[in-house]
């Protein structure tokens, strides 16, 4: 996920409605999905685009936190694959 920050989440939208209203709609995607996957009993991880945030509504006890790897998107998918399947996932 990209860590949620103005001017770095949904750029292009952000050109026609502003970053605030961008941001507030990516935070809330974020609430969203934090409160869907919190009912899965199943290890979770997050992978954050630049920093990996200590104090976050994602529970280190409860998602397992990794920073992305890669130039660009399928480097970094492809590194998070790599990591789960050598980890056993």
């Amino acid at each position: 996920m990209k860590n949620p920050e103005k001017d770095h989440v949904k750029t292009r939208l952000a050109q026609s409605v502003g970053d605030e209203k961008v941001l507030q709609a990516y935070q809330r995607l974020l609430d969203i999905t934090k409160e869907i996957t919190s009912a899965v009993t199943c290890a979770l991880q997050v992978w954050y685009s630049k920093m990996i945030a200590e104090r976050d509504i994602w529970e280190s006890g409860q998602y397992l936190k990794f920073k992305q790897q890669g130039k660009d998107l399928g480097q970094r998918i492809k590194f998070a694959f790599k990591q789960a399947f050598e980890s056993g996932f």
